[in-house]
């Protein structure tokens, strides 16, 4: 009897859930999860974020075991409007990342970095 347990909390909110880049079998790495927000942690951030939508600049999800700083968007090859202005504040906080304590951070869409 195979049995696994866990998700990939990345791939457990509801844009693109599911999709290219995820698995729906319960061993795998990339597992999304039965359906978006089935665990307790994505579910929480996704309530908090939503009651202050209107007062939030921006949201950023630092991922340190690959130290990459990732922009929008994850889960395709489109480019968003601002692109340019994710690009700039990524650069700037890989490069404090690095005078502050010496680890290096790649950045940019989760498309270029880890998939070519």
């Amino acid at each position: 009897v195979l049995w696994c347990q866990g998700v990939d909390l990345n791939r457990n909110f509801d844009v693109n859930f599911g999709g290219h880049g995820s698995s729906d079998f319960s061993c795998s790495e990339i597992y999304s999860g039965p359906n978006a927000f089935s665990e307790n942690e994505s579910h929480g951030i996704a309530k908090y974020l939503s009651s202050y939508r209107h007062q939030l600049l921006a949201y950023f999800s630092l991922h340190s075991y690959g130290q990459m700083w990732l922009t929008p968007l994850s889960y395709t090859r489109k480019k968003v409007s601002d692109r340019s202005h994710h690009l700039g504040v990524a650069e700037f906080a890989t490069k404090s990342i690095k005078s502050q304590t010496g680890h290096k951070y790649t950045y940019g869409p989760a498309t270029s970095l880890m998939c070519e």
